[in-house]
C-alpha cells in the first residue's frame, strides 16, 4: 500500500514538472487569437522520443526540447519557437505544437552536462500522421552550477538560467554548424547564440553544461531578472536578481484612440545598440523582447521590463496577412512603471509613396521600404586626392586612418545612427506606401533585397495644416541582369565589376583559377567572427598562382564605413559591390556568410559556411 501511495506521488511530481515555455506567439501578452488562415497553413504535430546518455544507454531524466524554426540548410542556422522542459524516470517525452507547414524545422534536446543533440531538419506539411519519432543519445560535458537569490538574498525557485556563448556561430553540434539562436521565455526575455540552459530547484540551485567560450548568464523569474557576463561568475557562485516593472496606458492617435488591430515596441536605445555591438563583435548577448499587443479602446500593458527609460513606436496589423510593421516614425519616451497616456498622433507628415515599374523585370507588389533619416553628427573627409590614387594606396591610407580618434568618432556616430529605430512595411499590388507622423528633415528609403537608396526631404510648406501630406513616386532600377554561366562570363573580357575601393576588376583575370567567393555584411556578427579563417586560408595559398579570394558585399553600405572596416580587420583582397546588377550567378546568397568556390574550369560549389571544404576542393 505504501509503495503504491510513494509511486502515486512521484508520477504526480514527474507531471508537476513537465511545463512548457513558449516564444513569442503564444504566451504572456503574446497570447492571441488564431489568424483565420491558421489552419490552413499550420499542421499540429506531436514529437515524441527518449533522451539516454551515449555510450551507455542510460536514460536522462532532465532534459529540455526545443522545436526550432532553421533558415539555412547549408549551415543548420536555426530560430527556436518553442521549449520544453521535462523531468521523467525513464527519459521518455510527449510534446505538441503547431508547426508551419512549409518551414524547416529541427529538435534539438539539451541536458545540464551533457552536448546538445540535433534532429534532422523536417517540415510539418510532409510528416506522416503529423507525427516526428526522436531518439537522442547526448554525450557527456563537465557541469557547472549556481544559486538564484532575489534582492533579500531569498533563493528563488523555477527560475529560467540562459547562458550564450561566444563564437558559437563558428561551432558544431554534431555535423550541424552552430549559429544565432533566439529563445522567447513567456514574457519575452531571450539570448542569442547558444541552447546551454538550466532552471533553479527549490533551493535556487542551477546545474549547467560548462561553457568553453566566452558567456554571459540571463536569469529570467516572474520575480526579477539578471545578466552577468561569464568573466564575473565562479562556479559555484551567486547571483542577486534585479526587479521588474511595467508600463502601462492607453494609445491614441489624435481625436481617436488606436485600435486593436495595433501593437507596441518598448526600446531602450542604449541597451540596443550595446547589445548590436557585442553581437557584430561575436559576443555573447542577452536582451529582452519587448513587445505587446494593444487592447481595447488603445489600451496597452507592456511585458516585463528592466527598469530605465523606454521609447514606444506603433505598430500596425495588417488585415490580410498575420504580421506588424511599424508605421508610425514617431516614438515617446516613457519611464518604467508609469501609467501614461500616449498621443502618437503627432503633428507631422504623412508620407504617401509608390514604387514604379515600366518593364517586367520588377515587381512593385510586396516589396520592403524601409524608412530612415539620414545624415551623420560627425564628418569624416577623406583625402581631396582619394578617388586618384591606386587600390593599394587607398587601403594603405584607410589601414592608418582606423588607427585615428577621428576615424573612431565617426565609425561610433555611423553605428548610432545604423542602429537608430528605422520604421518599414511591404507595398501593395500597386507598389504603394504609406508612413505616418514624419518630422522635417532629410530622410532616405530602401527599397527591395539589395536596399536602392531614394533621399528627399520633408519640409512643411507655408499654409499646412498640423498634419500635411506629401507624396513621393520611385521608378525602380530596371537595369537587366547577365543571365550567363560563370564559365561563360569568365572568357567574356568586356564583364567589369565595382569594388569598394573604385576600382573595376575583370572576371576575365580569374579564368583558370580557383576562386574563393565570400558573401559578407557590415552588420554580421558571424561575418566578422570568420575573418581571421578568411586570412588564415589567404595566407595558406599566397604562394598559389591558381588560386584567389573576392569578397561580395552590399553596395548600400556607408562607403567610408566599408573601406574603413576592410582595412582595420585586414581584409586585403578584392570586395566587389553588389548594387543588384551583378550577374545572376554571382548575386549575393540569401543569407551572409556564405561561401561559394569556382573551380579552375568555372564551376561553382556553394560551401555555406563550411571554410574547411575550401582545402579538400582546392587540389594540389
Amino acid at each position: 500500500m505504501m509503495k503504491n501511495l510513494i509511486g502515486m506521488c512521484l508520477a504526480v511530481v514527474a507531471f508537476v514538472f513537465c511545463f512548457t515555455f513558449v516564444g513569442s506567439v503564444e504566451a504572456g501578452v503574446w497570447n492571441r487569437p488564431k489568424h483565420p488562415l491558421f489552419e490552413k497553413y499550420n499542421r499540429k504535430v506531436m514529437v515524441m522520443g527518449e533522451v539516454v546518455e551515449h555510450m551507455s544507454g542510460k536514460p536522462i531524466k532532465q532534459f529540455s526540447v526545443i522545436i526550432a524554426e532553421t533558415y539555412d540548410d547549408a549551415s543548420m542556422r536555426w530560430w527556436p519557437s518553442y521549449r520544453f522542459r521535462f523531468q521523467r524516470f525513464n527519459g521518455e517525452f510527449t510534446c505538441s505544437k503547431w508547426l508551419h507547414n512549409e518551414t524547416d524545422f529541427v529538435v534539438i534536446v539539451t541536458a545540464a552536462g551533457y552536448e546538445p543533440y540535433v534532429s534532422k531538419p523536417f517540415k510539418a506539411g510532409e510528416l506522416k500522421d503529423a507525427e516526428l519519432i526522436v531518439n537522442a543519445d547526448l554525450a557527456k560535458a563537465e557541469v557547472m552550477s549556481g544559486r538564484v537569490v532575489d534582492w533579500n538574498g531569498k533563493p528563488v525557485r523555477d527560475a529560467d538560467v540562459l547562458l550564450p556563448e561566444a563564437g558559437l556561430g563558428n561551432g558544431k553540434i554534431g555535423e550541424h554548424e552552430r549559429g544565432d539562436v533566439k529563445i522567447s521565455t513567456p514574457d519575452g526575455f531571450s539570448f542569442s547564440d547558444g541552447v546551454n540552459h538550466g532552471m533553479t530547484d527549490v533551493g535556487g540551485v542551477f546545474y549547467v553544461t560548462k561553457p568553453k567560450r566566452e558567456y554571459m548568464i540571463g536569469v529570467y523569474s516572474p520575480d526579477g531578472y539578471a545578466m552577468v557576463r561569464g568573466e564575473d561568475f565562479e562556479d559555484g557562485g551567486e547571483i542577486v536578481l534585479k526587479k521588474w516593472g511595467r508600463i502601462k496606458g492607453q494609445i491614441k492617435l489624435g481625436e481617436r484612440a488606436a485600435g486593436e488591430e495595433s501593437s507596441l515596441a518598448f526600446d531602450d536605445d542604449e541597451d540596443m545598440r550595446a547589445f548590436l555591438k557585442r553581437l557584430r563583435a561575436g559576443l555573447p548577448t542577452v536582451r529582452f523582447y519587448r513587445q505587446t499587443r494593444l487592447g481595447e479602446n488603445g489600451n496597452y500593458v507592456s511585458p516585463l521590463l528592466p527598469s530605465g527609460e523606454y521609447r514606444i513606436g506603433l505598430y500596425v496589423q495588417h488585415p490580410d496577412k498575420n504580421s506588424a510593421t511599424p508605421m508610425h516614425f514617431r516614438y515617446r519616451t516613457i519611464g518604467n512603471g508609469e501609467c501614461k497616456t500616449v498621443d502618437m498622433g503627432g503633428k507631422g507628415c504623412t508620407l504617401r509613396g509608390q514604387l514604379i515599374s515600366k518593364g517586367e523585370s520588377r515587381s512593385v507588389d510586396q516589396v520592403s521600404v524601409t524608412l530612415n533619416q539620414s545624415p551623420l553628427v560627425y564628418h569624416f573627409e577623406l583625402p581631396v586626392n582619394f578617388d586618384e590614387l591606386d587600390r593599394d594606396e587607398k587601403y594603405k591610407w584607410m589601414v592608418e586612418a582606423t588607427k585615428g580618434v577621428g576615424w573612431w568618432k565617426y565609425a561610433e556616430e555611423s553605428e548610432k545612427k545604423a542602429k537608430q529605430k528605422v520604421v518599414w512595411q511591404e507595398t501593395d499590388k500597386d507598389g504603394q506606401f504609406v508612413f505616418y507622423d514624419l518630422p522635417e528633415g532629410d530622410w532616405q528609403l530602401l527599397i527591395g533585397d539589395n536596399e536602392e537608396q531614394y533621399h528627399f526631404d520633408v519640409k512643411r510648406e507655408k499654409g499646412d495644416e498640423d498634419v500635411f501630406e506629401q507624396v513621393v513616386k520611385i521608378e525602380l532600377n530596371e537595369k537587366e541582369k547577365d543571365q550567363r554561366e560563370i564559365r561563360e562570363l569568365m572568357r567574356d573580357s568586356s564583364v567589369e565589376l565595382d569594388t569598394a575601393f573604385g576600382e573595376k576588376v575583370k572576371l576575365a583575370d580569374y579564368q583558370g583559377k580557383y576562386v574563393l567567393i565570400h558573401y559578407w555584411g557590415l552588420w554580421c556578427g558571424a561575418c566578422e567572427r570568420d575573418v581571421p579563417k578568411l586570412k588564415e586560408i589567404a595566407k595558406r595559398f599566397e604562394d598559389r598562382d591558381d588560386f584567389a579570394m573576392v569578397g561580395v558585399v552590399n553596395a548600400d553600405h556607408n562607403r567610408k564605413m566599408l573601406m574603413g572596416h576592410i582595412a582595420e580587420k585586414g581584409m586585403d583582397w578584392v570586395q566587389i559591390l553588389d548594387d543588384g546588377g551583378l550577374p545572376v550567378r554571382l548575386s549575393n546568397q540569401s543569407f551572409v556568410p556564405t561561401y561559394v568556390l569556382i573551380s579552375k574550369d568555372g564551376m561553382m560549389t556553394v560551401l555555406g559556411q563550411d571554410l574547411e571544404l575550401v582545402q579538400k576542393l582546392v587540389s594540389d
